[in-house]
């Protein structure tokens, strides 16, 4: 049953938008808040009145040949989609995630920042009291229960602990008659191996919905989130205890999965719920030669991919693999019709990291509220996740004219918008892009003549006058 588009909405402009700090904290109920959405006026330009690309005509793409079947990137993004509705409300170029935080109950302050800054939650069970207060201060808000699908035991430490934490959780395990948990058969050698059910099993599959969704149907949350969804043998532990008999490619444990994904997807979509989970390794290959991301996204609404070319200290995709895996992402979103849930890690002092991460979901997102970015620093206690000032700034570029595209001499991603630029360097050194000259950085800086220098791993938004 196809999920009813939502209307968009807009809140007051973000008060501290030129100091360019986070905030983390509770504010106070009688001082004004720190909000994201503008309905201050803006001079939004039409393609036809924007000043000539500065980086010229397309200029031919040195990976076109190694993408499985690359985005148009001379033609601009259409005005529609013929995709499935939007889970999320469009015309935003910033949709936010947060993910696993939320303040206090008697924090109200703290609820309604988070609230009217985020479009969509993951929460745990004991956070659905706060519900109500979520859709007072912002009705089209989506929340979602974050349960896990389970674990293997196997005897590495870590296995070991997870199943520990998560066993007694009837939801993930299946008992019998006498409250014993069931024990599988993983490998096919006819031994109970794990108290991990295999995916596939139908039986298992209605007891974990049965229970998950009547949690969902509890708490008031519009939708299920499912934590470790394996794309490859020996997530928790080692292979001949995780293991599906195939060729080394994994097909048979992703068909299990996509088995599992399917038959959650029928019950939520017949409930008019939403389904989300996070893809284990998103790049991992199918037996017919795709990627299990790509393979997952068919049937959830909102697909996670938790190493959004940044975790903490590590990059992915970086240099040349940066283009074509961007482009991927683009293409399995368009196929699929489904959401893309793009979730980095790091340090909320690191700037430099939030704007890389950043600038590679805007060279995604088509305003269509199929894109969603999450910056989360897990090194914080705070219960609100950082509210940035870009991500406002971001909202001033207007829509995007064209699909990213790469410079083959300053090896940069870059796309034009309305009012601007948003340009990435994917490298493991510094750039610099002269063809930046005279237009304007996030801090209002004119860049000169000799060009803006990125440095490694950084990006940043460009607009043709100062923002206020």
């Amino acid at each position: 049953m196809p999920i009813p588009a939502r209307a968009g909405w807009t809140l007051p402009l973000m008060a501290a938008c030129a100091a360019l700090t986070p905030h983390t904290g509770s504010q106070d109920l009688d001082q004004p808040f720190t909000l994201r959405r503008s309905d201050r006026p803006f001079s939004w330009r039409d393609a036809r009145d924007c000043p000539p690309d500065v980086f010229g005509p397309a200029i031919e793409d040195v990976f076109s040949e190694a993408l499985d079947a690359p985005v148009s990137f001379a033609s601009p993004v259409p005005e529609t989609l013929a995709l499935n509705p939007s889970p999320l409300p469009p015309g935003q170029n910033v949709l936010l995630m947060d993910y696993l935080r939320a303040p206090a109950p008697e924090d109200t302050a703290g609820l309604r920042t988070l609230a009217q800054n985020f479009d969509l939650l993951v929460l745990h069970e004991w956070h659905a009291p706060k519900i109500a207060t979520f859709r007072q201060y912002n009705p089209d808000i989506v929340v979602l229960l974050y349960k896990t699908r389970g674990f293997a035991f196997t005897n590495t430490q870590e296995a070991v602990e997870n199943y520990n934490n998560v066993k007694q959780h009837d939801f993930v395990f299946m008992h019998d008659a006498s409250g014993a948990h069931i024990a599988w058969d993983w490998n096919g050698d006819g031994r109970l191996e794990a108290a991990s059910p295999r995916p596939e099993v139908a039986a298992y599959q209605s007891y974990y919905y049965d229970r998950a969704l009547a949690s969902v149907s509890a708490g008031g949350f519009d939708g299920l989130l499912i934590d470790d969804l394996w794309t490859y043998e020996g997530v928790y532990g080692t292979p001949d205890v995780v293991e599906y008999s195939n060729a080394g490619n994994f097909d048979a444990l992703q068909a299990a999965m996509t088995s599992y994904l399917a038959a959650g997807l029928q019950r939520t979509r017949a409930s008019g719920l939403y389904l989300a989970g996070n893809i284990g390794w998103w790049q991992q290959p199918t037996g017919a030669g795709g990627r299990a991301g790509r393979r997952y996204m068919e049937q959830l609404d909102f697909a996670m991919q938790e190493k959004f070319f940044i975790s903490h200290t590590t990059r992915w995709n970086t240099g040349n693999a940066w283009f074509p895996e961007i482009n991927n992402l683009i293409r399995e979103m368009r196929e699929t019709g489904n959401a893309l849930i793009c979730h980095s890690r790091g340090d909320t002092n690191d700037r430099q990291a939030m704007l890389y991460a950043l600038g590679c979901y805007l060279s995604i997102t088509d305003r269509d509220g199929r894109a969603v970015f999450s910056y989360l620093d897990e090194r914080s206690s705070s219960r609100i996740p950082p509210i940035f000032a870009e991500y406002e700034l971001a909202e001033r570029l207007g829509r995007p004219l064209y699909d990213v595209r790469w410079h083959s001499t300053r090896l940069c991603g870059y796309r034009q918008f309305a009012n601007g630029y948003v340009v990435v360097n994917p490298n493991s050194t510094a750039r610099t892009v002269p063809e930046l000259a005279g237009l304007y950085d996030l801090g209002g800086v004119r860049v000169p003549s000799a060009g803006y220098t990125f440095p490694a791993y950084s990006a940043m938004l460009f607009f043709y006058s100062p923002v206020q």
